[in-house]
């Protein structure tokens, strides 16, 4: 037979169908795929669905014994149930079609134009247009255009245009255009344009452009752009923006804004403070200079026992000259005496100051603070405790609520490792 590769997309796309059938049936997945797709059949009806997929396989089956003595050929339309029942008939796959349209599953050549399915389309090489289908359309090469699926949009070779689909997206070449899915998408290569999804996004190669999904963004290559998830961003070098609770990069020309961001070529530094409250601090500063994140811990003993806290800041800094920098800050801090204190004991600290860099790792910095102490007056540990944590106050006044607010300026020294 001269279309081994054909009789072996056919059959390994059989025994895709085979095990979605099985997961129908049993219940247990035996394609660890499949059962992602679990939730999303269960309005299908099964009976209706095998006969529909054996009698598919079987028309494939008899489609793949036939030789290919012919050239390929050109129709400006197509209309078929299954493929090789229609106007095509046992030429579908050497034949480019206009337009196609299948009622329920077909497999042609090529589209130079459009393609409808009710349920499936196959093409076994390029698609210059657009192909729509209501399950899945598969593409063996190239597709110049868009694909619009109600569950998945696959395609082998590159991509300039988009895909739209309900669940997935997967491109295993090049895509210069647009990904947009409610789950996810996957691009083995380059992609210049966007990824857009539910979920997440993956791309291997380089991207410029921007990521936005649900959940997480993962480029393996650089990123000249911007990802922004719910929570998670990972790329190799960026410039630009990542934005998420966690972001992840080996170095970032730009910013990486979150709750968390490790950049291996950015901010590590380690902090040793003291404030007119506390006067034992530690920090670790983490991110960029243009956007880090500060965790913090401080500590302060007096007579009545020790009072100490937990923070969490974010700042920027620019660079001055080559040993001074700017140094902004806006930090949190949770702050209890003896044990952990359940009520409302925040402290808000806005620092503005200069960082100072005696030795390649060691800087030293120092501004002024101003401070805003937030308790709550009706709590009985207030009384003698939380109400005489300022030094001193520009401002102290409770609301109707029971809440006492403080505010005074005070100062930070530091010293910063790193």
């Amino acid at each position: 037979m001269k279309h081994l590769k054909l009789l072996f997309t056919i059959v390994f796309f059989n025994l895709s169908l085979f095990c979605f059938a099985q997961e129908l049936f049993s219940g247990v997945g035996v394609c660890p795929f499949y059962v992602v797709l679990k939730q999303n059949i269960k309005i299908m009806k099964h009976l209706k669905l095998l006969f529909t997929i054996v009698f598919f396989n079987l028309s494939l089956f008899c489609f793949a014994q036939e030789q290919d003595s012919a050239a390929e050929k050109q129709r400006d339309f197509q209309l078929t149930f299954v493929t090789p029942m229609g106007t095509n008939g046992v030429e579908s796959h050497k034949t480019i079609n206009k337009l196609s349209v299948n009622i329920l599953a077909g497999v042609a050549k090529g589209v130079n134009g459009i393609e409808l399915g009710g349920f499936s389309n196959v093409i076994l090489q390029d698609v210059h247009g657009i192909q729509a289908s209501g399950f899945s359309n598969v593409v063996l090469g190239k597709v110049q255009g868009a694909q619009f699926s109600g569950y998945v949009n696959f395609n082998k070779d590159s991509l300039t245009g988009a895909q739209f689909s309900g669940f997935t997206n997967v491109n295993l070449g090049n895509t210069k255009g647009a990904q947009l899915t409610g789950f996810a998408n996957y691009n083995r290569k380059n992609l210049v344009g966007l990824q857009g999804s539910g979920f997440t996004n993956v791309n291997l190669g380089t991207l410029k452009g921007a990521q936005l999904a649900g959940f997480a963004n993962i480029n393996s290559g650089d990123v000249d752009g911007l990802q922004a998830s719910g929570f998670i961003n990972y790329a190799r070098k960026v410039k630009g923006a990542q934005l998420g609770f966690i972001n992840i990069a080996d170095s970032v020309d730009g910013a990486s804004i979150g709750f968390l961001s490790i950049v291996k070529k950015g901010m590590h530094q380690v902090e040793l403070s003291a404030d007119e409250l506390f006067y034992g601090n530690v920090a670790v500063r983490t991110g960029t200079h243009l956007f880090h994140n500060i965790f913090s811990v401080g500590a302060a003993s007096n007579s009545s026992g020790l009072l100490w806290h937990v923070g969490y800041g974010i700042g920027t800094s620019f660079r001055i000259n080559d040993k001074i920098r700017s140094d902004l800050t806006l930090s949190t801090q949770h702050v209890s005496k003896g044990l952990f204190h359940f009520g409302t004991s925040e402290l808000y600290k806005v620092y503005l100051g200069v960082e100072y860099r005696l030795a390649p790792k060691i800087s030293i910095a120092a501004g002024p603070t101003f401070n805003l102490f937030v308790s709550d007056a009706l709590l009985p540990e207030y009384t003698g405790i939380y109400d005489g944590i300022a030094p001193y106050s520009i401002l102290n006044e409770t609301n109707s609520n029971g809440f006492n607010v403080k505010a005074w300026v005070g100062g930070k020294v530091a010293f910063r490792f790193l």
